[in-house]
């Protein structure tokens, strides 16, 4: 008797949105790095910061980007929808962060 795994990514076609999601998530890990270096008192060493955040508009671009590729195919919508929902909430919080934190 022989298993079947019910996993998404294991279709083909889902690429562009499991790309969309792990774009979303560097991208909201970007976002935490900007946040917690401006309001607390963690200083990183200026490899750290650039490392993280110095590629935060091409995390979001990519997360637009495959996002929009993945709402495109049935197999890899829900991994885009979740890509493209951490890359909204990311940039709602940086622009709360500009607005609120200077």
């Amino acid at each position: 008797m022989e298993t079947q795994s019910g996993m998404i990514a294991k279709e083909p076609g889902a690429l562009p949105g499991i790309l969309a999601l792990l774009s979303g998530i560097l991208t909201a890990l970007g976002v935490g790095m900007v946040g917690f270096t401006s309001f607390t008192d963690f200083n990183p060493p200026g490899w750290l910061r650039i490392i993280s955040m110095a590629p935060l508009p091409f995390m979001i671009a990519l997360a637009v980007g495959f996002g929009w590729a993945g709402l495109k195919r049935n197999s890899g919508r829900s991994w885009a929808i979740a890509g493209l929902s951490l890359a909204v909430l990311s940039v709602v919080a940086f622009i709360l962060m500009l607005s609120f934190g200077g």
